[in-house]
């Protein structure tokens, strides 16, 4: 789809963020990057989803063009889903997190992709399952590429089951008090590191409200 039509579509709904102008028209969202070298960086992850509908990712539809220079793509809109982060019964978030885990794995294992954007207007929750958005940012299964987004995941999963958002707090904190916080939140019910995906499942199955409210009081630092 040409640029300019998507323009010309009355009633459409604009999100901007740093990297992309979203156009949401009943149905779909047309993703419009900022940056050309962006397109250019992502155009593999984003033909793979075009051509291979992938469960707990949007459907894509098309590269929108800007004359014959590609831009962007279209994919579905999803008008009921919430974000995974709005979540208020504990259980369901845990369940949620634990179902979170599970997609993570399947896309890395079943279409060697490692799903990086990890935040909490990127994972939501359509139909009682949970949806990846911004599927775009997928990187190829590497050795480097699984570490770090392992490492997103387990810091994005303890954030919500803690509802502190670490990633928008630690910049007013020191080096060594963001240190401190990490390792009394970044433990399981035992003491022990959360290390492993398997130990984060672990995390998920045995923590309680009671145990959270306990590990919070150990913070020295106003986070929230």
């Amino acid at each position: 789809m040409e640029l300019n039509k998507i323009k010309e579509l009355k009633d459409v709904k604009t999100i901007t963020s740093t990297e992309s102008i979203c156009y949401v028209y009943k149905d779909i969202i047309y993703k419009v990057y900022k940056n050309n070298l962006t397109v250019r960086d992502r155009l593999d992850t984003i033909e793979f989803f075009l051509e291979n509908n992938i469960q707990h990712t949007p459907k894509l539809y098309d590269l929108i063009y800007d004359d014959s220079e590609i831009v962007g793509y279209s994919m579905q809109y999803y008008k009921k889903a919430i974000p995974i982060s709005g979540i208020s019964r504990f259980k369901l978030l845990k369940e949620k997190c634990l179902e979170l885990i599970e997609v993570y794995q399947s896309l890395k294992d079943d279409n060697n992709l490692c799903y990086i954007d990890f935040h909490k207007d990127n994972i939501f929750v359509n139909n009682n399952s949970v949806l990846f958005l911004d599927i775009d940012c997928c990187l190829k299964r590497n050795f480097e590429n699984e570490q770090a987004s392992k490492q997103l995941l387990k810091e994005f999963i303890i954030r919500l089951i803690y509802k502190t958002y670490l990633f928008e707090i630690e910049p007013y904190f020191t080096s060594e008090e963001r240190k401190q916080i990490r390792n009394i939140l970044f433990k399981n019910t035992d003491g022990e590191n959360i290390n492993s995906i398997e130990d984060l499942k672990k995390f998920l199955n045995d923590i309680s409200k009671k145990e959270i409210k306990k590990v919070l009081k150990k913070i020295p630092y106003k986070i929230k």
